[in-house]
């Protein structure tokens, strides 16, 4: 049964897609320069090189599935707001698809080299059922990319546990409505969460700025 929160997560992005969209196009957030952007793209690089077929789970507005057609990829995304797929489909190379990332064995998508998770893992049972699906998804030597808010990035606040959180949209050019609540984890939990799944870490990048402050943490897991 999907929770009140996994709820309002849904709720927030369906009312607020609009403004998002608006945001990817006219105020440049998706541009290169930012760390978490390029960050992103460098760990792909290093962990695809030949075409391969991928998936990008909570692919928003689709700007990152256009880019892996772009380098010769087979790509695929899936999200669950119907706004932002469709618009996707209007304006974006790739094949798209609404689904939560918790049931995604609905879709029959078949089997990928490469699932990334850019931002996208917002939830709490969804995530676990997301990881737990893995086996299925991926090839054989297919790997997982997920970036993700740093566990360290509310410590400032007095908060470092896993659970539930108030979200934000500061810092987002635009007007939004409710914004969807975060479920946070500790490293600790992070590191559970793959060992219950049977995944296993093969790398992990922390992107920081000039401050030495983490931006983000990536993670790179397989079966």
């Amino acid at each position: 049964m999907t929770s009140a929160f996994e709820e309002q997560i849904l709720t927030a992005w369906e009312s607020n897609a609009r403004n998002w969209i608006d945001a990817v196009n006219e105020q440049g957030i998706r541009s290169p320069g930012s760390i978490t952007h390029d960050a992103l793209l460098a760990v792909l690089d290093c962990h695809i090189s030949k075409p391969s077929r991928v998936l990008d789970v909570g692919c928003g507005e689709g700007w990152l599935v256009q880019r892996m057609v772009d380098r010769g990829h087979e790509a695929v995304g899936v999200d669950t707001s119907w706004v932002l797929t469709e618009h996707a489909r209007n304006h974006r190379k790739g094949t798209y698809y609404v689904g939560n990332q918790g049931s995604l064995s609905n879709l029959r998508l078949g089997q990928f080299d490469l699932v990334i998770c850019n931002f996208s893992l917002l939830g709490d049972k969804p995530v676990t059922e997301f990881f737990a699906s893995l086996p299925a998804l991926l090839r054989p030597s297919g790997i997982c990319i997920i970036q993700t808010l740093h566990p360290s990035h509310f410590e400032d606040e007095g908060y470092y546990s896993t659970g539930w959180r108030e979200g934000t949209w500061a810092g987002l050019p635009g007007v939004y409505s409710a914004s969807p609540p975060l479920f946070t984890r500790t490293m600790e939990n992070w590191w559970k969460l793959f060992q219950g799944c049977g995944l296993k870490l093969i790398d992990l990048r922390e992107p920081s700025g000039g401050d030495g402050i983490p931006k983000s943490i990536i993670f790179i897991v397989r079966l």
